[in-house]
């Protein structure tokens, strides 16, 4: 449990989120997706990110349309296992199940969206079952079109069950020019709390992206800055984040496609809270218009115990 908890820890704090992130439901775009995570179920969403983390975390272009399948197990010494499907097909209109089992108990997950497109109106909600109780949320908002796939949206959630009963507001907004992609979100409680996010992606060329974004709320804030760099036949990422507490992290990662059916790939995640580091070590094969991706991430001080990764991916 404690190698759990570590990688938990170390997402987090790269990420710069915190227990009481909440937001409305929001597809899983990745570690570094476009809007941040949501409700308790996040950490199932971090856990996944730090244990097989996608190329490309910079880009001016969209996530395509995909479905996802995953798995990842724990190999001498962590006793726990994740499974997880993802549909998506845009920012409105996706899915999402997982399932976590561990010593300290399971927790199943269940997410969706759907946009109706002529009248911009939108739904989604969140399901969480942990340890004997359950959470929801609901949400429902209208979507502004700015063209070129940007948009503004404005949503109302409702958060019952375990969360108790309360309401919370979001606007988000994402926006695209030529060698450009913004996107950013604010979310404010009942109470008054709030929290904001905001991420840019700048193309320098047809192959480098610079990117950066800041999270801030009532009494923090942290910000990341960083690149992608995509040669013939690599993919390198590199980010470096900080808080305002003065703790710095940074990630890099390597991908060599040594054929058009076969790449492999390194990982590294170190810095303040992460002890002598987190590494990954991946293969991916192509079939068809899919991705078949194998994944092996430990720590540095413990290299025999870690986490064994199964997933594939398809184009849709």
């Amino acid at each position: 449990m404690k190698t759990v908890l570590r990688f938990l820890a170390a997402a987090c704090l790269i990420l710069g989120l915190t227990s009481s992130c909440l937001a409305s439901p929001h597809s899983l775009q990745g570690y570094f997706g476009d809007f941040r995570p949501l409700g308790d179920a996040y950490l199932v969403e971090i856990q996944m990110g730090v244990l097989a983390p996608g190329e490309g975390l910079f880009s001016t272009e969209e996530q395509g349309p995909r479905f996802l399948l995953q798995g990842y197990f724990g190999y001498n010494g962590p006793d726990v296992t994740m499974v997880g499907a993802e549909y998506y097909l845009n920012d409105f209109i996706f899915g999402d199940l997982a399932y976590v089992e561990n010593p300290g108990g399971e927790a199943t997950y269940l997410r969706g969206g759907y946009l109706w497109e002529e009248l911009g109106v939108f739904a989604a909600f969140e399901y969480l079952a942990m340890d004997g109780e359950s959470e929801y949320i609901v949400s429902g908002g209208y979507r502004f079109d700015l063209g070129n796939g940007g948009y503004a949206a404005l949503s109302v959630d409702y958060y019952g069950g375990e969360y108790g009963d309360t309401f919370a507001v979001e606007a988000a907004v994402k926006y695209f020019a030529d060698g450009l992609k913004l996107s950013g979100q604010l979310y404010v409680y009942e109470d008054g709390d709030f929290f904001g996010h905001a991420k840019a992606n700048v193309a320098a060329g047809d192959n480098l992206v610079w990117g950066g974004g800041l999270n801030f709320g009532d009494g923090y804030f942290d910000a990341f800055l960083g690149l992608t760099w995509s040669g013939e036949n690599v993919v390198f990422d590199g980010l470096i984040g900080g808080d305002d507490e003065g703790d710095f992290r940074y990630y890099l990662s390597y991908l060599y496609s040594f054929s058009d059916a076969f790449a492999a790939g390194i990982n590294y995640l170190d810095g303040d809270g992460v002890g002598d580091g987190i590494i990954g070590l991946k293969g991916q094969y192509q079939l068809g218009d899919g991705a078949l991706v194998f994944s092996y991430t430990t720590s540095i001080e413990n290299a025999e115990s870690g986490y064994i990764g199964l997933s594939y991916e398809m184009s849709l």
